[in-house]
């Protein structure tokens, strides 16, 4: 029996390729906990993938002998969180939070939108992290209003309650009949074992005042010396606008209630405008939904576009382990655009030209110091079979295209039908590693999209 048949009788992700010894690979065949010891594993795992005490199956291995790309060291886990019904969708969208809040170690905010518990209908936000087997729990959770606002989790902000901890600012830009809502909640409050119910549990509620307007569709907080410094920047993507509130307003409205009556003003194209933000040490860039291309506030105040980006819909901020600090652009491709020298650092592109799902930031695993990229897509095919890939920093310079089913490394999922890729995100251990989770909203069955977010490989650097 191959290594490849194994994992597939044991459930896991099929792999492409198999070699020599590598990687540990700690397998749970009823997807209840790893296991630590060889016991129970099928004969033929034993047979064609060697084991030792520290390393074992290397054809876990995303494409390749560990030897062709210096030390790179994978652990598999099929040890991922599910949405608590149908409908959920669970990992309809990730955030990577770079601040471990008061949870002592780093999350990862997973949105259920489709959430419903009693009389709730605004969606869930699971607070993820990793164990020490490898297994993803939920540490805390905060819920969504009664009305069908579909929370997400948007930005880290700034200490707005002053208790020396950063707060978390969320959106339901569908509630009040499409006015859109967003909440600054206490990042203290996102304790172990905590539930926090909105709009009770935020420290401030934002409301929009214009039916459809969407108000909560995205936030960040500038840090690059223009016009919106000090500010908490709240988009309402239908109405094409990011409303601008200073910082100042905010804490002063601990315990209230503010509209956009009170921001000082309002950025507006009519085409989209607020459908992401990032901010970026040298700019505040914003995705525009309508045109799904991206612009950045130049120093003027006039909203200047990227080069063409067809079919953006999300943009994240990478910052990479060798300091640089990229954009990410995911969309009909993946571009990696570089602000330091005004271009596409590299392209990736999907087999078959599927959507790409997302891109962040890893550390440097193949030992050339620089830092590599890890990118996703839920379509690799026509029954939604998702895929991550792994693309060497080597490859991210000079405007180069990438194929992801070419990256250095890639994973394939088993499930045809839960759009595992749709979302990525990393989360590190503050040890130089990482576990890259992918989040599939449609997973559980044909019609059932309760979601589910699975860590599909944990990543140490030699």
């Amino acid at each position: 029996m191959t290594c490849v048949r194994a994992l597939a009788l044991l459930g896991l992700l099929a792999w492409m390729g198999c070699g020599p010894p590598g990687p540990r690979v700690l397998v749970d065949t009823a997807g209840q906990g790893a296991l630590d010891r060889s016991e129970g594993l099928d004969p033929g795992v034993a047979a064609s993938c060697p084991r030792s005490p520290v390393e074992e199956l290397q054809c876990a291995i995303l494409g390749g002998p560990t030897g062709e790309h210096g030390p790179f060291h994978v652990v598999l886990s099929a040890l991922g969180v599910a949405g608590r019904h149908p409908g959920a969708g669970l990992g309809t969208h990730l955030l990577s939070l770079d601040h471990p809040l008061e949870l002592g170690r780093p999350v990862v905010l997973a949105s259920a939108p489709g959430d419903s518990r009693g009389a709730s209908q605004g969606g869930a936000v699971a607070v993820v992290a990793m164990d020490d087997r490898g297994a993803l729990v939920v540490l805390a959770e905060v819920i969504g209003n009664l009305d069908g606002g579909l929370l997400r989790a948007l930005s880290l902000a700034e200490d707005i309650d002053l208790d020396g901890v950063p707060d978390v600012v969320f959106g339901a830009p569908g509630a009040d009949l499409g006015r859109g809502r967003a909440y600054v909640v206490s990042g203290a409050k996102l304790a172990v074992g905590a539930t926090l119910r909105l709009p009770d549990d935020a420290l401030v509620e934002l409301q929009g005042v214009t039916v459809g307007a969407a108000l909560g569709s995205a936030a960040a907080v500038p840090h690059h010396p223009t016009s919106l410094d000090g500010t908490l920047l709240i988009g309402a993507v239908d109405a094409g606008a990011v409303w601008v509130f200073p910082m100042d307003t905010v804490r002063a409205a601990v315990g209230e209630v503010l509209t956009t009556e009170h921001a000082r003003g309002r950025l507006h194209d009519g085409h989209g405008l607020g459908a992401d933000i990032v901010a970026l040490s040298t700019g505040t860039y914003f995705l525009r939904s309508d045109r799904a291309d991206v612009v950045v506030l130049s120093p003027t105040g006039r909203l200047v576009p990227l080069a063409p980006t067809p079919g953006a819909h999300s943009i994240e901020r990478l910052e990479m382990a060798d300091g640089e600090e990229l954009l990410g652009i995911s969309g009909s491709s993946g571009w990696l655009y570089s602000p330091r020298t005004g271009g596409m650092a590299a392209v990736v592109h999907n087999p078959g030209g599927a959507v790409i799902g997302d891109l962040v930031a890893l550390p440097d695993l193949d030992g050339d110091g620089l830092g590599e990229v890890g990118a996703s897509s839920a379509w690799v095919d026509t029954v939604g079979t998702g895929m991550v890939g792994i693309v060497r920093g080597a490859r991210r310079t000079g405007g180069r295209a990438v194929t992801l089913d070419a990256a250095w490394r890639r994973a394939v999922s088993p499930d045809p039908a839960a759009d595992l890729g749709a979302t990525l995100a990393g989360l590190p251990d503050g040890g130089g590693r990482a576990a890259l989770l992918t989040g599939g909203p449609r997973a559980g069955g044909a019609g059932m999209d309760a979601g589910r977010v699975v860590p599909w490989v944990w990543l140490e650097p030699g």
